[in-house]
């Protein structure tokens, strides 16, 4: 029956690990645990090895970790600043929702932190304020704006080597409530009752911080690689590339499932981030056209040592292991799968086949991507396939209905004001001008 769904989908479509739940994207995480000595922490090069620590636990040891805290720097030494220490961004937890592009987002009002995205290494959400017990005290020195507290006194208990039970270290509520000059802060919220883990755990807390990675590549230098194809390149200012890798957030050494890759656009940028130890297969539909073109892609693709061409025949399921893909990628596309006239405003039968087919390649944790033409609230599938537009609402429905949950959508990436949503774009001038939508949805654990 798959196979039957699956050859009428595919003949209607023309043109185009880590066994670890967290999302292998992981930049940012909030500590599962502290060291247990409350706030002696072995310093900032004991906390940062606890990051490492708990990081290499989830598979996600080969970056760079950091502790979000600032330290007076006592004894003549310079103070450190927590926002000094962490990278550049962007960020993302371990269910691959991005909680700050930079610097100076995380430290904005518009951020996205709170108790369901500061989640542990693990992909949990820390208890907060009502729960039992309550945890929501995080360690970080800090004022508002990420620097030390220069006021003389000391909110670091000794520069994180202390752990009795007087002095103080400022702390902020990861769940955005309660007690303090700062209660709805993150980062800075109020002083500790004391410096050990009893008296962290009697004010709410428990020893926990904030753990940033400060390697990887740059979305920049995925645009940059001169070995992508001067058609793709042309296309960049109409794609948008670096805030769309910033939103999808891959990691070095992911396998990723470019589905209707076409030219390649987002293969060849996505090749740059997995890095050498990860893969892309692109995705072809298999038969005459592709054959014509086989060579030119080959040729196209080599240079970057990791891209596989993936031809599928019509009416065959897609030739990948279970549970053996990081990301699926399916770029302009879902226009194509949403409607049918036999189908009418469901789904249609081979298209809900297909959001099965990458849920069993998917790992648990797996990110699938979807960007799309927007049509306007409301409209029927059938008046939206008609414009080659979906409305965000339906594919939301469509894919959270076969089993994936909805992680994020990135804010105005693609906004046109003269776009009214409900127009064939290729007839009124606005090729890769469309107000565009771009959806992040997760693969269950």
């Amino acid at each position: 029956m798959r196979i039957r769904l699956l050859m009428t989908l595919l003949v209607t479509f023309v043109g185009f690990g880590n066994a670890c739940a967290q999302d292998s994207s992981m930049s940012f995480f909030l500590t599962s645990k502290g060291p247990g000595d409350g706030a002696n922490l072995g310093g900032l090069a004991g906390a940062d090895a606890h990051c490492q620590m708990l990081a290499e636990s989830v598979g996600a040891g080969g970056k760079e970790w950091r502790a979000y805290l600032s330290a007076n720097g006592a004894d003549g030494e310079a103070a450190v600043n927590a926002r000094d220490r962490i990278g550049t961004g962007p960020w993302s937890n371990a269910r691959g929702v991005q909680v700050a592009s930079d610097v100076a987002d995380l430290h904005s009002d518009v951020n996205k932190l709170g108790k369901d995205n500061l989640i542990s290494e693990k992909g949990d959400v820390i208890n907060g304020r009502g729960d039992t017990p309550n945890r929501h005290d995080i360690l970080t020195g800090s004022s508002l704006d990420g620097t030390a507290i220069s006021d003389g006194q000391d909110h670091t208990c000794r520069d994180w080597t202390y752990g009795g039970s007087d002095g103080s270290a400022q702390v902020g509520h990861h769940d955005r409530t309660g007690g303090g000059a700062n209660p709805t802060s993150w980062n800075s919220a109020h002083g500790s009752r004391g410096c050990s883990q009893s008296d962290l755990q009697g004010s709410g807390g428990d020893g926990l911080f904030y753990c940033f990675a400060i390697e990887g590549a740059t979305n920049s230098e995925p645009i940059e690689n001169s070995n992508r194809a001067a058609k793709n390149k042309d296309r960049d200012e109409a794609r948008r590339p670096a805030e769309v890798l910033a939103f999808v957030s891959l990691g070095s050494g992911d396998v990723v499932l470019d589905y209707g890759a076409g030219g390649g656009y987002w293969t060849e940028l996505f090749s740059s981030n997995v890095g050498k130890d990860g893969k892309i297969y692109a995705h072809q539909r298999a038969g005459e056209r592709f054959e014509s073109q086989k060579e030119t892609m080959t040729a196209q693709f080599a240079p970057f040592g990791n891209i596989e061409l993936l031809p599928v025949e019509s009416g065959a399921s897609l030739p990948l292991e279970d549970n053996s893909v990081d990301a699926v990628m399916l770029s302009y596309i879902y226009h194509h799968l949403h409607y049918t006239e036999e189908s009418g405003e469901d789904i249609p039968a081979s298209s809900a086949a297909l959001l099965s087919e990458f849920s069993r390649v998917l790992r648990p944790g797996g990110t699938f991507i979807v960007i799309e033409h927007v049509a306007i609230d409301g409209a029927t599938r059938a008046a939206s396939a008609g414009w080659h537009r979906t409305p965000p609402d339906t594919a939301k429905a469509d894919i959270t209905g076969v089993g994936f949950e909805f992680v994020a959508e990135a804010p105005e990436i693609f906004k046109n004001p003269d776009d009214d949503l409900m127009n064939v774009w290729y007839e009124t001038g606005l090729s890769g001008k469309t107000t565009t939508f771009v959806h992040k949805y997760r693969m269950p654990n």
